[in-house]
């Protein structure tokens, strides 16, 4: 066995990606990860399913390492372009964050020499939303004799996904929120679906408030929304053959008037029944329109109980706080649903 348990600790983001290639190409592994999954497959059987002996907790480490925010945020590229990630603050810590101040400079016409009456920009701050995380799990050491390193590598891969589906869902809550009906950038639908007319109207608008600094326009909602915006008139004209090739497969295009398009299930739901990306609406982003930072650090927490043969994982602390600073930058389609 050359490769150690504590030396794939040690390295940042290795237990992300070998638990991932565990997950989506469990055939076909790189050979490092096929002599990670070796030398995990020995000891979680041998040692750990059989004994219950985990005595540095190496298995907390390991999920520990894979659900930082920080590691965790970075698995939706929707966030990652709507969001600002601040730097981490102490556990014990609070901020506030500029929200983006417009320019309310009137400018008269004047004489020279002469004065005019003041304007003023407006500036104002405001406190992040602070959540703290936690979830609970427990796996059974038979489990662990029978699947050795896959039953690890799932154990961490649904504490990831877990974790970046509440954190998705209460950044898009937020954002939905910010996004009301007297926002510029609000368009209702009289369908069930978005039309041509609510899609380029929505599209114009990110067109509008983009800036310098934007990197692009991007749409996004459940898939049901993303495939009828990609079915709309003219929406398929001028496809290179192997965008032809991407929508013929999935019904999805990667653009449409200028944004880039992204489509989410509307089946994934969290553990209370709702939808982690919001049903009814479409959402448009021109560059960021919030702040996002993290808090202390995740704790996780491991004890055995040979009682019932299982391993109990807790992990706490899971902290981090959000704001929307500039609403200006979002906008939504709200669909009629029946």
């Amino acid at each position: 066995m050359n490769t150690e348990i504590s030396s794939v600790l040690a390295q940042d983001g290795k237990i992300v990606e070998w638990a991932e290639n565990v997950k989506y190409r469990s055939v076909n592994m790189t050979p490092e990860n096929a002599e990670i999954s070796e030398a995990m497959d020995a000891w979680l059987k041998e040692t750990v399913g059989r004994t219950g002996t985990d005595p540095n907790h190496e298995i907390a480490q390991m999920i520990m390492k894979a659900i930082t925010p920080a590691v965790v945020a970075g698995a939706s590229e929707v966030i990652d372009r709507a969001f600002d990630t601040e730097a981490a603050i102490g556990e014990f810590d609070d901020a506030r964050w500029e929200i983006a101040p417009k320019n309310t400079i009137k400018v008269h016409d004047g004489i020279v020499g002469g004065n005019v009456n003041r304007s003023y920009i407006d500036f104002k701050s405001v406190a992040p939303t602070w959540k703290s995380l936690q979830a609970e799990t427990e796996v059974t050491l038979q489990e662990i004799r029978r699947g050795g390193y896959r039953t690890v590598a799932e154990l961490i891969n649904k504490i990831r996904e877990a974790l970046d589906a509440k954190k998705m869902n209460l950044l898009l809550t937020a954002l939905d929120g910010a996004v009301g009906a007297t926002h510029s950038g609000y368009f209702t639908e009289s369908t069930a679906l978005p039309t041509e007319t609510s899609a380029q109207k929505l599209a114009l608008y990110l067109m509008d408030v983009a800036d310098e600094n934007t990197n692009g326009c991007i749409c996004f909602g459940q898939n049901k929304y993303i495939q009828a915006i990609s079915g709309l008139t003219g929406a398929t004209t001028y496809l290179t053959d192997r965008e032809k090739s991407l929508y013929n497969a999935n019904g999805l295009l990667k653009q449409y008037a200028g944004m880039e398009l992204f489509g989410y299930s509307g089946t994934r739901k969290l553990p209370g029944g709702d939808a982690i990306v919001p049903s009814g609406k479409v959402f448009g982003v021109a560059g960021k329109v919030g702040k996002v930072a993290t808090r202390g650090e995740t704790v996780v927490l491991q004890e055995t109980d040979i009682n019932s043969e299982k391993i109990h994982i807790k992990v706490n602390g899971y902290s981090f706080g959000y704001a929307i600073t500039d609403a200006e930058k979002a906008g939504k389609i709200v669909v009629t649903e029946s």
